[in-house]
């Protein structure tokens, strides 16, 4: 929220008084990494978080799983939060996808049923994979009135050419998530407010960075996250999530902007 004064007649800018930011918790955002690195447990950290599980590995987590085996399944979980939105009973401050990559695959798969396909029809003029899109957004655009979304999905990795010091030319490795590419990948490319890359570092401690690079597909819109660099994670992967917010939280201090509630 911007606060400005106004001056009748003026063509001078309002003046910027205060800025207003949500905090770490209420972005929405997509966590990649290689299996094992700690994307779940990381979002698990979050307080009264929900995962929608599409493959196994949370058993780990304190947080409340329920497994999505079909598209089915995920449209009546969501109808069932907005139920108990409307009735002021929604227990959850946020959702987790985890992994999005199956979740997508799985609309893909009811829409195609609906229609008596196995795959969508190349005769068909795109009609096909234009209401799988519809689909998604839809009920992803749902889901996200009712809460917070977070979104888990795995790391993969492509050559890329850059400019080294020299001026030269060179191919390097960059890792990227591998739910990217696709219509359903760019429409939550479109929504997300941070994506964060988590790895090891060479003395094995966890990190994690939302800079963009050469080198990593991570995104930062709020212009604080990226600020941070690399962010060592505690030896406990469950303290990750609080300690992200509270850097986050000191660096909006420090550059002048105000959390919102």
């Amino acid at each position: 929220m911007i606060e400005t004064t106004q001056q009748s007649g003026s063509l001078i800018p309002p003046q910027q008084t205060s800025f207003t930011i949500p905090p770490f918790d209420q972005l929405t955002m997509m966590i990649f990494a290689k299996p094992g690195a700690g994307k779940t447990r990381f979002l698990a950290g979050s307080p009264n978080t929900l995962f929608m599980a599409t493959e196994p590995g949370q058993q780990f987590t304190k947080a409340t799983v329920v497994d999505i085996t079909g598209w089915a399944k995920f449209a009546g979980v969501v109808k069932e939060l907005a139920d108990m939105k409307k009735a002021g009973q929604l227990p959850y401050t946020s959702v987790v996808i985890d992994i999005v990559d199956n979740l997508n695959t799985m609309c893909r798969d009811w829409v195609c049923g609906q229609k008596g396909l196995a795959y969508p029809s190349e005769k068909d003029f795109g009609k096909t994979w234009a209401e799988c899109n519809r689909t998604w957004t839809t009920w992803l655009g749902s889901l996200m009135r009712i809460t917070n979304v977070r979104f888990v999905t795995h790391c993969s990795s492509e050559l890329t050419e850059v400019q080294n010091d020299a001026g030269i030319n060179e191919e390097i490795e960059r890792f990227i998530p591998t739910f990217s590419g696709n219509r359903a990948a760019q429409y939550l490319d479109g929504v997300v407010n941070a994506m964060g890359f988590i790895t090891q570092a060479k003395s094995g401690q966890r990190i994690i960075t939302f800079n963009p690079s050469p080198r990593v597909a991570a995104k930062d819109r709020t212009d604080i996250l990226a600020k941070l660099g690399v962010i060592p994670l505690p030896e406990n992967p469950d303290d990750g999530f609080k300690l992200v917010g509270d850097l986050y939280a000191k660096k909006a201090h420090e550059l002048g902007f105000k959390l919102s509630e």
